[in-house]
């Protein structure tokens, strides 16, 4: 599996408190099938972005990291205007590997106006807008209609793993079925901030997924789309052929 969001970097943001702390996250990913993580810090009006700061860090745990996990930089982007400003001027400061994909996150309970028009400017600068958990914001989830509509616009999806096992309640997950019963959702990851409460172990919810909606749609989500953030490729958003489930 392929974990584009994490809090993985120690004495960053919210996330990893210790080097120690990191490692033991990136051994339970790796014990759960993660191959490649995304370590994806905050960047708000909290935590600064301190892009070579991150970098010496990845390059530190990765070289303590337990074989066969890959660690890649990435940003959680607050869409404030200062930022959305900065990263007009230089939006691979954010992307994942300087690439083309870019973690976008909105403000708790806050649908901030004429984001589709940020987003269509972003996505002519070749740089696509991966909206961040919505399905925990509580303004997204009455308005999934609007969630449709930037995702025609050329946004993508990232659901949280926790949500589609319950861990954020019931709405959260309810409305995560719906984004991947609605071809909505294009990726799901672990936002990883500890061991224990918000770990980086993806099997439950890729189990979830394969037993609602069939292999393919969990090799899609957890593999597949991963992979070609990571690389820095188009994905191929072809909807796949799979069994439907419906939510009571």
């Amino acid at each position: 599996m392929i974990d584009i969001h994490s809090h993985i970097i120690y004495g960053i943001d919210d996330g990893s408190k210790s080097i120690e702390n990191s490692l033991e996250m990136l051994r339970l990913a790796a014990e759960a099938g993660t191959t490649d993580i995304v370590a994806s810090p905050h960047s708000n009006g909290e935590f600064q972005f301190q892009p070579d700061l991150n970098r010496e860090r990845i390059a530190e745990i990765q070289a303590l990291a337990p074989k066969g996990i890959h660690v890649h930089r990435g940003c959680d982007f607050h869409l404030s205007y200062e930022n959305v400003e900065d990263a007009f001027r230089d939006p691979r400061k954010y992307t994942i590997n300087g690439h083309n994909y870019l973690l976008v996150e909105f403000p708790d309970g806050n649908l901030i106006p004429h984001i589709g028009d940020v987003f269509e400017r972003l996505l002519t600068m070749g740089v696509v807008p991966i909206i961040t958990h919505p399905e925990r914001n509580w303004m997204i989830q009455q308005n999934f209609e609007t969630l449709a509509g930037w995702v025609k616009l050329g946004a993508l999806v990232q659901v949280t793993g926790g949500s589609l096992t319950g861990r954020f309640g019931r709405p959260a997950q309810k409305f995560a079925v719906q984004t991947i019963e609605a071809d909505l959702c294009h990726f799901i990851a672990s936002d990883a901030h500890d061991t224990r409460d918000r770990h980086p172990k993806l099997r439950n919810a890729r189990e979830f997924v394969r037993s609602k909606w069939g292999e393919a749609t969990a090799e899609q989500l957890f593999t597949t789309n991963g992979q070609a953030v990571i690389d820095g490729v188009p994905l191929n958003l072809n909807p796949v052929k799979r069994k439907r489930w419906y939510f009571f």
